[in-house]
């Protein structure tokens, strides 16, 4: 299942907003695709997939943030 919400940037940091709250004690898989790029236009050679899962209680955190440099 896909979890819905909004992708902001600033420098080389990139935000993913969940539209709801996570599931608890759930495995998600993320995928940034090699066609995001740059301000130079560099990409990624392939995807860049990582898995987290969520705690046991809801901290009410609703956000992601991942440092990405290509």
């Amino acid at each position: 299942d896909e979890v819905e919400g909004t992708i902001s940037s600033d420098g080389d940091t990139v935000s993913f907003i969940p539209a709801n709250n996570l599931s608890m004690e759930t495995t998600y898989t993320t995928t940034i695709t090699a066609d995001i790029q740059d301000k130079a236009g560099n990409s990624f050679e392939t995807d860049y997939v990582w898995n987290f899962t969520t705690g046991t209680e809801n901290d009410n955190v609703r956000y992601i943030v991942m440092p990405i440099r290509v």
